[in-house]
């Protein structure tokens, strides 16, 4: 709502009267203005921004089916170049671009000369830019190449094309992974202003220009609904900031004026950078990369290669996977000591000892900063090269091949780039420093993740967008032969509510809910049995769609964090220690998510003998969120702990594999022996490791220990208090007092103790979800899975 305050004394309380009315008139205009993309606005306003919703005879009509998922038919491009340029940058857009299959266009500031006709048909259709001189002569802009670049947004939107969901900005010597942007774009909700784009990897860039604008050479995207109200008033707005020299600062004034802020994309990479960007390339995000700019100022990313073999080389991986293109794997491997960091489709780098995700996931800083400056220098965490360092200087390989091969196994290999020239590292046992060493990643397991990825993600197409999705269950199993088993999935989103109703899953997917939960309560019914009766999950199951039965829970996100830092309600904490499929993670939670698994380790070690297997040990942290639940009396496998842990044994093992070698790196356990595929360990037990060990466990777990076991410790010295909380942030609450200093006596007494707190967690928040879950899916349906749950366990025992 709009507050208008007028102060006038001589009209007294008459003057009260028309000031309500007046607030009720701007209110309703205001809900018009910011609700209506094409609603008329009333003279009542003054503004720069009249004709901006007003009508327009070039307008194309609104997109049509808003509902279908979106695909490449739905982004059109617009790229915008120079003729001097075009030359040898042409190479550039041809890497990427799909004739009769991209939408979009090339915009020159010139006709092309003789020797550029006839236009070649791998190119995009070309246009000539509008002459822009009357409007540069009257606004007296500063930068009229800028202005140029701007108008283009008009000029592209002008073209008229059908079925225009986004439109894409990007310079001539953008290189954009299509695909990428597609699947980025389709959890958008194309039918709002939406404004997207990334930040420069240069702090001091972002500074100069703004923290709120998307860098255009590396692409930014707008909306059909934004672009339909920017170009209405696009020529006022550039007259309106004259002074403006940069294009990616108007179009963000351009934006400002409809109360539109940019979302940003990690994965547009404008690339301000300068020298060999390999090392940030090699460790690039969990994010989708989406575009790459600025090629023609770093040097070549292959080595081996011209700036133009370059990027066809990388093109190779993209036509294989583009989704996993340049995303940073790290592993270990424990008998040689070396860590392990694959850049999927680019780079491989060995290290010859042990060196922890947190650091080998920053950029070994072999660039320099696109402008000179004082540290920080950059929008992101680096490490300094270690150069002559054998332990910290890294083995590199490049991509070499990569290719599809039978059974729908991706195998990409990748060669040294060349000899190191070091001694070996002492850590190591042995070096691949003087051998012929080329690495070959064969992955059955992301092969067939590749595989089935597109048929689990087919149930999210009919679904509202979700900040995180993951596939969990027997779904993953790899010898799971029963096709009409139910598909589990969790939905992560901001607000359950506004997804519910605002985000119409109940008016697309009505069928979904329990007919009576629809009728009685809708979305506000649901959202407070899940929160108030149940752990905050609302499931949807026997939802059937394509001859498949899927099971949804849909949760708010920041639930969802919580109950992993905290294990709150070892719920959903508890299904994310196990092998899950991760189809949507827009905030990072697979990254988060490693918090859990080592609190899972911790509290699995505390309750192990001194020795044990691999798979015992898994079986322990699987056990975990099964330990006091009540549907194991009577309606689980009495086998099912086995069953998972033996089923997808290699998924475990690269979840867990990697925090075994760290704790084995701080001496708390070691690796004794190895049995097949497994390895045997052994523990240390005494009071210093189970110290170590529970100062992992999430903050809540160790907050009820100490009731259990140590007393209250007042503290009234503030530094004293900032000691103990440098030392562990969970000792001292959020208003400044100490909350318990944890005593361990004993290892058993430990163990024990936490046993107890993580199963009374278990049984409140089976029974509860139990209760909620009948509740919300209706009595035939509770009814039914319960049968199918008993039926599988009656199976178990006979």
């Amino acid at each position: 709502m709009i507050h208008v305050i007028i102060e006038d004394e001589v009209f007294g309380t008459s003057k009260m009267v028309t000031r309500t009315s007046l607030c009720i008139t701007l209110a309703i205009y205001a809900v018009a203005f910011f609700t209506q993309p094409y609603y008329p606005v009333s003279e009542f306003f003054f503004s720069p921004l009249q004709s901006i919703l007003s009508p327009s005879q070039t307008t194309p009509p609104p997109p049509l089916d808003h509902n279908s998922p979106t695909n490449i038919n739905h982004l059109v491009f617009g790229l915008v170049g120079s003729l001097k340029a075009w030359g040898h940058r042409k190479a550039y857009i041809e890497s990427w671009w799909r004739p009769n299959v991209t939408r979009g266009y090339l915009y020159l500031d010139t006709a092309p000369t003789e020797e550029l006709l006839p236009w070649s048909a791998a190119s995009p259709p070309l246009r000539v830019s509008d002459d822009i001189s009357k409007l540069v002569q009257e606004s007296g802009h500063v930068a009229p190449i800028m202005v140029r670049m701007v108008h283009a947004i008009l000029e592209v939107y002008r073209e008229g094309d059908q079925g225009v969901r986004w439109y894409v900005m990007g310079d001539d010597d953008s290189i954009f992974f299509v695909d990428n942007w597609v699947d980025v774009l389709a959890k958008y909700d194309h039918t709002k202003y939406i404004y997207i784009g990334g930040h420069s990897e240069t702090l001091l860039s972002n500074f100069h220009f703004s923290f709120d604008q998307g860098f255009g050479g590396a692409g930014f995207a707008l909306s059909y609904p934004l672009a339909s109200a920017m170009v209405k008033d696009l020529e006022g707005c550039l007259k309106r900031y004259p002074h403006l020299n940069s294009a990616d600062l108007i179009t963000q004034y351009c934006v400002d004026e409809l109360g539109v802020s940019l979302s940003v994309e990690r994965g547009i990479h404008q690339i301000d950078l300068r020298g060999d960007i390999s090392g940030f390339l090699s460790s690039h995000p969990q994010s989708p990369l989406m575009s790459l700019h600025h090629l023609d100022m770093v040097d070549p990313i292959f080595p081996s290669m011209d700036r133009f073999q370059s990027v066809n080389h990388l093109m190779k991986s993209a036509k294989v996977d583009q989704s996993r293109l340049l995303q940073q794997t790290i592993c270990y491997h424990k008998p040689t000591n070396w860590s392990f960091s694959v850049s999927w489709g680019y780079s491989a780098h060995i290290y010859e000892k042990i060196l922890p995700r947190s650091i080998l996931k920053r950029p070994r800083e072999t660039f320099k900063a696109w402008l000179k400056g004082k540290a920080p220098l950059y929008m992101f965490n680096t490490r300094s090269p270690i150069f002559g360092d054998p332990c910290d200087d890294p083995h590199v390989f490049f991509l070499e091949t990569v290719e599809s091969s039978r059974g729908n196994l991706i195998v990409s290999t990748y060669a040294r780039s060349s000899p190191r020239g070091l001694p070996t590292c002492f850590f190591s046992e042995l070096s691949p420093s003087n051998s012929q060493c080329d690495i070959a990643c064969l992955d059955a397991s992301v092969a067939m993740e590749t595989e089935k990825k597109p048929e689990l993600a087919a149930l999210l197409k009919v679904l509202p967008p979700v900040e995180f999705c993951c596939v969990y269950g027997s779904a993953l199993h790899p010898n799971n032969c029963d096709k009409s088993s139910m598909v589990d999935y969790i939905l992560g989103v901001a607000d359950p509510l506004q997804w519910h109703t605002e985000a119409s899953n109940l008016k697309i997917n009505r069928d979904h809910y329990a007919s009576w939960m629809v009728h009685l309560g809708g979305a506000k019914l649901m959202t407070d049995i899940a929160d108030q009766i149940g752990v905050g999950v609302h499931f949807n199951p026997f939802v059937s769609w394509k001859d498949k039965m899927f099971k949804y829970g849909v949760v708010r996100i920041d639930d969802l964090i919580r109950d992993i830092f905290n294990w709150e309600r070892f719920y959903l904490s508890g299904r994310l220690q196990k092998p899950v499929c991760v189809l949507v993670d827009n905030l990072d939670i697979g990254n988060i998510n490693s918090v859990n698994l080592r609190a899972a380790t911790s509290a699995a070690l505390l309750l192990s003998p001194s020795k044990f297997s691999e798979e015992d040990l898994y079986a322990r942290i699987c056990s975990l969120s099964y330990m006091g639940d009540l549907r194991m009396l009577f309606a689980e496998d009495k086998n099912k702990v086995n069953k998972i842990v033996q089923g997808q044994f290699a998924l475990f093992q690269s979840m867990y594999k990697p925090i075994l070698e760290e704790f084995a790196a701080k001496n708390l356990l070691r690796f004794t022996s190895s049995a097949g595929n497994q390895a045997n360990v052994s523990q240390d037990c005494g009071l210093s490791a189970v110290s170590s060990l529970v100062s992992r466990l999430p903050p809540a777990i160790r907050s009820e220990m100490a009731l259990k076991l140590g007393n209250k410790t007042p503290l009234s010295n503030s530094g004293m208090i900032f000691e103990l909380w440098r030392f562990d942030p969970a000792i001292v609450d959020k208003i400044g007092q100490v909350t318990r200093e944890l005593v361990i006596g004993s290892r058993e007494k430990a163990a024990e103790c936490m046993r107890k707190i993580v199963r009374h967690r278990v049984m409140v928040s089976s029974a509860r979800q139990a209760v909620s879950g009948f509740l919300t899916v209706g009595a035939v349906h509770g009814v039914r899975y319960l049968a199918n749950k008993m039926h599988k366990a009656w199976k178990s025992w006979t």
